[in-house]
């Protein structure tokens, strides 16, 4: 069964993916060092530099342009690095270790052009770099090095732009691009595939740059001209070309080592942390003027030209996809099927970008072609599993996911795609065991323990989820999400306490999640301390004034928990003017309106809640036993409708309208046949109608759901003995049964019931047959 969480999930998954497809992942990876793989012809639809370039890349690119060098080999090609350090005339320059792994004749130059042999090279273990000496008396510039945290919850929301500086193989003039990092963790799950990320190599900087054959270990630089990781390698694909020459497809990401990285390791290279110049500050959020700025200066594109073939049109989608002129990346995608209907790539690009704007049901459709023309293309396999969640088609994401793994099965993001599709059908029990598979062939992605852990909270497993939640903050023990997820999971134990201590720590590393103010005043509401939840509810509206949601919930505590009617109408009224068809809103008005006996404006406001389709289509969250059917889960349309129906009854009853009463209660119970509120609204109904017979039926009815509704039945034997309802009139008593504990031994109730049976009996020894 689809659960609270789990919808909660996508909402958060949304935000933590940033919509998943905003960054692409390509099935095969390209390590460009120092060799030109298969004599590949790079095409490049955009410019170094521009007319006009704003402070930033001009900042950015002097500092680039004093730190980056170029490494040439006798047999290899060439490389980039950059400079970051110097101890008497000896100069520390970091690489990537495929540069200069192999026995060559190297050269350093400088930016001086200058040349000068590599007296050294130390290969870092287990990672893509290298730290490589060359001795020289002249001054160059040092790197400062941005040793700072990647903040996953304000920095994937506002976006970081990098830049990548490095020589492009066979050019002698430095090239400076810029691009959208991701979150080291989510970076796995986005460009994530088996080529790219599962070696030992470190390549956990993941950023939309360009980057050509040459540029690898060049500089991955921040807004401010800092180091901040090792360019590395890139997602790309091999094509032919109308003419048979092998030319780039660049569908995927560039793929980088964090500086962090560097610095744990930098003893093996004989080097102390006080060479090298640190700052620990972050980069300031750019606003969107010097965004625009950015991709006018480094990403001067230009059209193919009217004869360009398929590759040349399919690489100028992907940039302008990259900077967000998505109808036009389209376009170009379009143009390259048109010229070669099965490029399976252009498919794939175009499914990424229709991914981005969230347009599902296209995006399954380009994906799916991808794999039409080429079946073995495991990683449209996987796009097409996540957009079939997207529109909620779990079965078919599941069997997609699985044709994945069957042509790739070490790709743990598989496995997690596999347990997500899987605890949506309600099979939470194989959902755990491929998210564990995940786990084991990826331990340090605190996502999936994450996951795992919102999985065990679905099955009520308390112990286990908190388990999997304490293990993915051990991984990334300042991550928001996870003091999000695991307040989140008290929440559904009621553990309210410990759910507030962890949203107060997830606070306090975003001040200005709105979320997190609003699932703690939930919290509160559980604790009962209503003055803490509105004054969150507040802060909720200070950082956003038109949320119409806050101005709702806090209506809600006034009028139900502090009886404040006034407060509360003022605050649905606000609610209405910023969103007039907010149906949850009209409801609850409606339902003040009755308390306060104004039954004409509550019918009214009914009426307009029945009429409305609900603002969206979640789950209804019962943690605070606020739905009237503890412990289910209905679908926000029909909870509303259940509850305008139900109440409506009640006013129909308070204006004697008794048969619009019984209609409303009808309608209620086709919606919740189980739910106890809809019956006694229309014993209600049937009782002031002085319909005894059915009042009493419903009695019954009413004593299987809860014991305490027995009462009724007592009441209804009182209106048999005084009318003298002959036997069969009587609703008969259920007999104990397994199926039915409640009746498992007689009540006081029943006794007296039975004893009314018998008197009856006795008067009326001839009982007629009662007509249908």
């Amino acid at each position: 069964m689809k659960s609270y969480f789990y919808t909660l999930a996508i909402a958060v998954l949304g935000n933590f993916l940033i919509l998943s497809g905003a960054y692409s992942n390509s099935p095969i990876l390209t390590v460009r060092g120092n060799a030109i793989e298969l004599g590949a012809k790079e095409r490049s639809p955009f410019s170094a530099k521009s007319a006009s370039q704003t402070e930033i890349v001009d900042r950015v690119d002097k500092i680039a342009q004093q730190i980056t060098v170029r490494i040439d080999s006798k047999n290899n090609g060439n490389g980039s690095g950059v400079i970051i350090a110097k101890q008497g005339n000896t100069y520390y320059a970091l690489t990537a270790a495929h540069v200069v792994k192999n026995p060559d004749l190297y050269t350093l130059i400088t930016p001086d052009a200058r040349k000068y042999p590599i007296a050294q090279t130390t290969l870092l273990e287990g990672v893509d770099l290298a730290v490589i000496q060359f001795t020289s008396d002249r001054t160059y510039t040092i790197a400062t090095i941005g040793n700072y945290s990647f903040n996953a919850q304000k920095d994937l929301a506002d976006s970081q732009w990098i830049f990548v500086s490095g020589f492009p193989g066979g050019e002698s003039q430095r090239l400076l691009t810029a691009g959208k990092r991701l979150n080291q963790d989510v970076g796995k799950f986005i460009a994530k595939d088996v080529f790219s990320l599962a070696a030992n190599n470190g390549y956990e900087l993941v950023y939309s740059n360009q980057s050509r054959r040459g540029m690898s270990g060049g500089a991955v630089l921040d807004a401010q001209g800092r180091l901040i990781g090792i360019n590395a390698a890139s997602e790309d694909e091999i094509e032919s070309d109308s003419r048979g020459e092998y030319v780039e497809i660049s569908l995927g990401n560039s793929l980088g080592v964090p500086i962090k990285t560097f610095l744990n390791l930098a003893a093996q290279a004989k080097m102390e942390m006080q060479w090298l110049k640190l700052e620990t500050s972050k980069p300031p959020i750019l606003n969107e003027l010097q965004e625009n700025e950015i991709r006018n200066s480094l990403f001067n594109l230009t059209p193919p030209s009217q004869n360009a073939d398929t590759t040349a049109w399919l690489n100028y989608g992907n940039q302008l996809w990259r900077i967000e002129r998505d109808d036009e990346a389209i376009a170009a995608f379009d143009k390259a099927i048109q010229l070669k209907p099965d490029f399976y790539q252009a498919y794939y690009g175009k499914g990424l970008v229709l991914t981005t704007l969230n347009k599902d049901e296209l995006a399954f459709a380009a994906y799916q072609k991808a794999t039409e023309i080429d079946p073995q293309f495991y990683s449209a396999w996987r796009r097409r599993a996540m957009s079939l969640n997207a529109l909620g088609k779990y079965d078919q994401a599941l069997a997609d996911v699985n044709k994945a793994i069957a042509l790739q099965s070490d790709d743990f993001v598989l496995y997690w795609h596999r347990s997500y599709s899987l605890a949506f059908l309600g099979r939470n029990d194989e959902a755990i065991q491929s998210a564990t598979k995940a786990i084991e062939l990826n331990p340090k992605s605190f996502i999936v323990y994450m996951y795992r852990g919102m999985t065990y909270t679905n099955l009520g497993e308390k112990e286990k989820a908190i388990a999997d939640f304490n293990r993915a903050l051990r991984i990334n023990p300042k991550s928001l999400q996870i003091y999000q997820f695991r307040a989140n999971s008290y929440l559904l134990f009621k553990e309210f306490a410990l759910a507030i201590a962890d949203l107060t720590k997830a606070i306090a590393l975003n001040p200005e999640n709105i979320a997190l103010y609003n699932s703690r005043a939930l919290a509160y509401r559980g604790r009962q301390e209503y003055d803490r939840a509105i004054a969150d509810y507040n802060k909720i509206l200070e950082l956003d004034p038109k949320n119409a949601e806050a101005y709702k919930e806090r209506a809600f505590v006034c009028g139900n928990y502090l009886q404040q009617y006034d407060r509360a109408i003022s605050d649905q009224n606000e609610a209405l003017k910023l969103d007039p068809n907010y149906a949850e809103v009209y409801l609850e008005r409606a339902q003040i309106y009755h308390r306060l006996q104004k039954y004409q404006l509550a019918l009214a406001d009914f009426d307009r809640a029945l009429q409305l389709e609900p603002k969206n289509s979640s789950v209804y969250n019962p943690i605070l036993g606020d739905s009237p059917q503890k412990g289910k889960t209905l679908t926000q349309k029909d909870f509303h409708r259940y509850l305008a129906y139900v109440n409506r009854s009640m006013t129909y009853i308070a204006l004697k309208e008794y048969q619009k009463a019984i209609a409303d209660a009808i309608d209620a119970i086709a919606i919740q046949p189980n739910n106890q509120m809809a019956y006694i609204a229309r014993s209600q109904a049937y009782s002031n109608l002085g319909d005894y017979q059915k009042n009493c039926a419903i009695a019954v009815k009413l004593s299987t759901f809860n014991p305490i509704m027995q009462m009724l039945i007592t009441i209804a034997a009182m209106f048999i003995t005084s009318y003298k309802i002959t036997q069969k009139q009587l609703p008969i008593i259920p007999k104990p049964s397994r199926s039915n504990p409640i009746f498992s031994r007689l009540t006081p109730i029943e006794v007296m019931l039975t004893k009314t049976r018998k008197n009856i009996q006795k008067r009326s020894p001839t009982i007629p047959k009662l007509s249908n």
